[in-house]
């Protein structure tokens, strides 16, 4: 059965029925609360159907600011060595992807992933300067995850956030009765 259904879904991502990841997050900040003071703070975002908390610590907002490069209008600053963005926790991640980028080049953050009670380092993300530029990490976890960015050595300015996962069983059923119907 499972070897069945793996055959139906690689059909159905192949015919285009099927995304081969589903975006589960996409924020660009622009719809983001202001905050002018580096602080801590909750934002909320949707998560599909549902409402979920990014934690900000040491960080400020502003949902105008402008990028040079590929950036987005809106960003989050996040403050040198103490900043901390903090994303929800997911059922799953297959990647996540940051536009980020800094005033001076050279500058790095990383990526950690919650592991019980400690933070375990998942990748570095080096070399940002200005223009902001894409940085996407494959984490490929079939687990519940919980990713932040910590550690930056300078500021940073974080314009886009985007999480994807891989399509469940579930999807691929709906996939099946939306072909069914065509």
């Amino acid at each position: 059965m499972k070897a069945l259904y793996l055959i139906i879904t690689m059909i159905f991502v192949l015919e285009g029925y099927l995304p081969a990841q589903k975006v589960v997050i996409r924020e660009d900040i622009q719809g983001w609360t202001e905050r002018v003071s580096f602080g801590n703070y909750n934002q909320p975002v949707q998560l599909n159907e549902t409402q979920a908390t990014i934690r900000l610590t040491g960080c400020s907002v502003s949902p105008t600011c402008s990028a040079e490069g590929t950036g987005s209008a809106g960003c989050v600053v996040v403050r040198a060595y103490c900043g901390i963005v903090e994303l929800p926790e997911l059922p799953s991640v297959s990647s996540v992807s940051f536009r980020i980028g800094s005033i001076s080049s050279g500058k790095s953050v990383k990526l950690q992933r919650k592991a019980g009670q400690k933070w375990v380092d998942v990748a570095t993300l080096s070399a940002i300067s200005s223009p902001a530029r894409d940085f996407t990490i494959e984490v490929n976890s079939n687990e519940p995850t919980t990713l932040r960015l910590s550690s930056a050595n300078s500021n940073l300015y974080l314009f886009d956030i985007v999480v994807t996962d891989t399509p469940t069983q579930q999807d691929g059923v709906l996939a099946a009765r939306l072909a069914s119907t065509h």
